[in-house]
């Protein structure tokens, strides 16, 4: 039996076609749809569109014809100019190794077997977004009101970015309860979990800025 998400994806690939021509290049699904970890109607299908060049008109078509069809059905399109998208992966290393590892091509060419992911690039973004990410919850605790969102969303991101971390490393690593398992924070613990947090923070950090450009060496 056919997903109904098949179909919706079949019938933007016919809209892009249609609205595109000969520069619609590579259409690659990739992330939770692929993964198993696709909820309808609240994870995104993630649609990579591979295209010869996009001027101001293509643009307007798109918006027009097909920008609300993606809204409404939970489509997550990027546009990538052919170029563009082989010359990134230096600047986009970890996205560019999740969608060459989580991905599927399903229109035109096989853009993704070209990619080729840089060690060294990739420890750098790693080391950035962890930092980043370091610094972006610190800001949270102080300014944002949803402290539970704020949480739920690090722990989420910390995990996808250490399985890239291990993976790097080629060994897995020690993890705190709260990186473990899937449970409702409850506010007695809340103050503990936040300083589990910032002490994790700054041991993961010191590893990637230390351990991990050894192993790279």
């Amino acid at each position: 039996m056919v997903k109904m998400e098949d179909k919706i994806i079949k019938n933007f690939i016919y809209k892009l076609e249609q609205v595109l021509g000969e520069k619609l290049k590579s259409c690659v699904l990739y992330g939770s749809y692929l993964k198993g970890t696709y909820k309808k109607g609240v994870s995104d299908i993630n649609l990579l569109v591979i295209v010869d060049s996009l001027e101001y008109k293509d643009l307007r078509d798109i918006e027009k014809k097909i920008s609300k069809y993606a809204y409404k059905n939970f489509l997550n399109v990027f546009f990538f100019p052919e170029w563009f998208f082989l010359k990134s992966s230096d600047v986009f290393p970890v996205e560019w190794q999740d969608i060459k590892e989580n991905s599927l091509v399903i229109y035109g060419n096989d853009y993704i077997k070209k990619i080729e992911i840089n060690k060294e690039h990739l420890r750098i973004e790693l080391e950035r977004k962890i930092k980043q990410l370091f610094l972006d919850f610190q800001q949270g605790i102080i300014f944002e009101k949803d402290k539970y969102y704020l949480i739920n969303e690090t722990i989420k991101n910390l995990k996808f970015l250490l399985q890239l971390v291990e993976k790097q490393m080629m060994k897995k690593l020690i993890l705190p309860d709260f990186l473990k398992q899937e449970r409702k924070i409850k506010k007695v613990e809340f103050s503990v979990l936040i300083d589990e947090i910032l002490k994790f923070f700054s041991q993961i950090i010191f590893l990637i800025d230390e351990d991990f450009k050894k192993g790279a060496e």
